[in-house]
C-alpha cells in the first residue's frame, strides 16, 4: 500500500487520542452519502471499527453504487453530507445547495483514468469519436475536457455520452462510446478486460480531489457533530495505515468489491494527512485547494456552467481541522 508521510502518522494517533470527545453529549445523526470509490473508504473503518462511536457521534454512511445518485440525494437535501469530488461541491454551492468542505479525502492520481479501446492509440484517435462522461457539466466531465485540451483536442473535436462510469464495460461493448472516464470497481474490469488506459487523473492534478461536503446549515447548527465526525475520520485513516490488511477487507466488504481491486484503488491516490489537510485549506498564504478552487470556478465560469464566479473562501471551511491538537 502507497506510504504516507510516516513521521505525521506515528503521531497521529496521539493528537487524535488528546483530541475532545463529545462522548454522550452529541444529539445528531448524520446522513453522509458515500459511494464505491474506495480512496474514501475509510470512513466504513471509522464506522465498523467504532471512531463514530467513540466520539458520541451518530453517522449513517449511506451507500450507492452510482455516484451521480449520491449527488443528487445531497442535491435534494436528503443527505447532512457527502463524500465528493471538490469540483462538484463548487457547482453544488452554485446551484443554491450551500455547501462547505471542512475535511480533505486525497488527491486522485491514477485512481480516474480516461479507457479505451485497443484501437485507440492515442488521445488524438479520439477526435470525431463519442466518449462516456458520468454527467454533463459534472467533476467528470471537466476532468476529460481538461484531459483532453492538454493533448490538444478540443471539446468539439469528440462527441460525449452520459453513462455511469461504473457501466463503461456495457457501453463500450454495445458500440455506444469508444472510450470513457471510469474509476471504483469498473477501473479494475477495464484492465482485465484490456481497454487501454489513454489519460491518469494526475496529468491534471486537483481536478479530482475527493472532499466530504456538508450542508452549510447543517455545520451552522451542528458544529460538535461536524467536529467529531472530522476527527474520526482522520482517526480511520491513519487506522487504514497502520493496519492495511484488515482495512482492505473492511472496505472491501463494506462496498462489495474484491480486496485487490480495493488495494489498487487506494494505491492510485494521494491521501492528505492532518497537517497535510491544514496546508491545503489555509488561504494565506493560499493553500493548494483554494488554487485548485480557483482553476475549477474559473472553467465552469467561463463556459457558463455557474452563474457567479464562486468565493473559493466561503466554501472551504478548515476550523474543524484547525482544532485538532
Amino acid at each position: 500500500m502507497k506510504a504516507l508521510r510516516s513521521l505525521l502518522f506515528i503521531g497521529l494517533c496521539c493528537l487524535l487520542a488528546c483530541s475532545k470527545s463529545n462522548e454522550g453529549g452529541l444529539t445528531k445523526t448524520l446522513k453522509i452519502g458515500i459511494d464505491v470509490y474506495p480512496g474514501w473508504g475509510h470512513a466504513f473503518i471509522a464506522e465498523k471499527k467504532g471512531f463514530f462511536k467513540a466520539k458520541g457521534l451518530s453517522v449513517e454512511l449511506v451507500l450507492k453504487t452510482d455516484y451521480l445518485e449520491t449527488v443528487g440525494d445531497y442535491a435534494n437535501g436528503k443527505l447532512d453530507g457527502a463524500f465528493l469530488v471538490f469540483a462538484d461541491a463548487i457547482y453544488m454551492n452554485d446551484q443554491g445547495v450551500q455547501t462547505q468542505v471542512p475535511y480533505i479525502s486525497d488527491h486522485s492520481v491514477r485512481g480516474d483514468v480516461i479507457f479505451s479501446t485497443p484501437e485507440v492509440a492515442s488521445v488524438q484517435d479520439l477526435i470525431g469519436q463519442t466518449i462516456g462522461v458520468e454527467g454533463i457539466n459534472s467533476f467528470s466531465h471537466l476532468f476529460v475536457l481538461q484531459a483532453l485540451n492538454k493533448h490538444g483536442v478540443q471539446e468539439g473535436d469528440v462527441f460525449f455520452k452520459n453513462i455511469n462510469a461504473q457501466d463503461i464495460l456495457q457501453e463500450i461493448e454495445k458500440g455506444h462510446i469508444v472510450a470513457a472516464h471510469t474509476y471504483g470497481p469498473a477501473r479494475e474490469q477495464a484492465l482485465v478486460k484490456g481497454l487501454r488506459p489513454l489519460v491518469y487523473s494526475g496529468e491534471v492534478k486537483g481536478i479530482i480531489t475527493d472532499v466530504l461536503a456538508m450542508q452549510r446549515k447543517v455545520i451552522a447548527q451542528y458544529p460538535d457533530e461536524v467536529a467529531a465526525l472530522v476527527s474520526a475520520l482522520y482517526e480511520a485513516k491513519a487506522y487504514q495505515h497502520s493496519h492495511p490488511d484488515e482495512s482492505l477487507k473492511l472496505i472491501a466488504e463494506s462496498i462489495g468489491d474484491t480486496e485487490a481491486s480495493v488495494a489498487s484503488g487506494i494505491n492510485a491516490v494521494e491521501y492528505l494527512d492532518i497537517e497535510a489537510s491544514r496546508q491545503a485549506m489555509r488561504a494565506e498564504p493560499q493553500g493548494e485547494l483554494h488554487v485548485f478552487g480557483e482553476i475549477i470556478a474559473d472553467y465552469y465560469f467561463r463556459r457558463g456552467q455557474i452563474r457567479f464566479k464562486q468565493d473559493i473562501k466561503e466554501i472551504i471551511e478548515p476550523r474543524f481541522v484547525e482544532s485538532i491538537r
